[in-house]
């Protein structure tokens, strides 16, 4: 996607996986605003959310992202441990939550980088929502909450496995958009 190379047909499908992890997403950023320690951290969770139901919702609707596509083998990854992530906890989901963002903004951050400032092609504008002030502070919200995380309540070890695995359902969801796996 950075270099502009990939297929109508391959963000197409893209879209549509992400669309659903974006939903899923919004639903937990609402357990997260339930279970925040702090009014300011129920805030930055519901501003978090406000992008995802407002500004990326509004950018699939544009772009008529719909239950046409069929989505491939490995689609779920990301909602699967996401999920099992709810079941240990609100730590667990903040874990997951930052995994995924930062590796987005890193993402899209050199992506732009190495573009000089514009990346060509499909995918453009969504990159570049990933690189807003917007988009920067909310990841560093999540940071920040990891790192106020009481090791009593969820220790380094634990943090690690959620993030770890996290970005191993982020590798497999991207890997599924555009392989040529079988649709489920």
């Amino acid at each position: 996607m950075a270099n502009g190379t990939i297929t109508a047909t391959q963000f197409n499908t893209y879209l549509a996986v992400e669309q659903r992890f974006v939903r899923t997403a919004a639903r937990i950023l609402g357990y997260c605003v339930w279970q925040a320690p702090t009014w300011d951290v129920v805030v930055e969770h519901a501003q978090a959310l406000q992008g995802l139901v407002g500004e990326q919702s509004d950018y699939f609707i544009a772009r008529v992202v719909g239950p046409t596509v069929a989505l491939p083998v490995g689609h779920d990854a990301l909602d699967v441990v996401v999920h099992e992530a709810v079941s240990t906890g609100y730590p667990a989901v903040i874990t997951c939550l930052a995994a995924a963002e930062t590796l987005y903004l890193d993402w899209c951050r050199a992506a732009v980088q190495e573009a000089g400032g514009h990346v060509p092609g499909l995918a453009s504008e969504w990159i570049h929502l990933h690189t807003t002030p917007e988009f920067m502070r909310s990841v560093g919200a999540l940071h920040t909450l990891l790192d106020s995380t009481d090791p009593g309540v969820l220790d380094d070890t634990q943090l690690d496995f959620w993030f770890n695995r996290m970005l191993a359902a982020e590798d497999r969801f991207h890997d599924s958009t555009t392989s040529e796996g079988t649709p489920s």
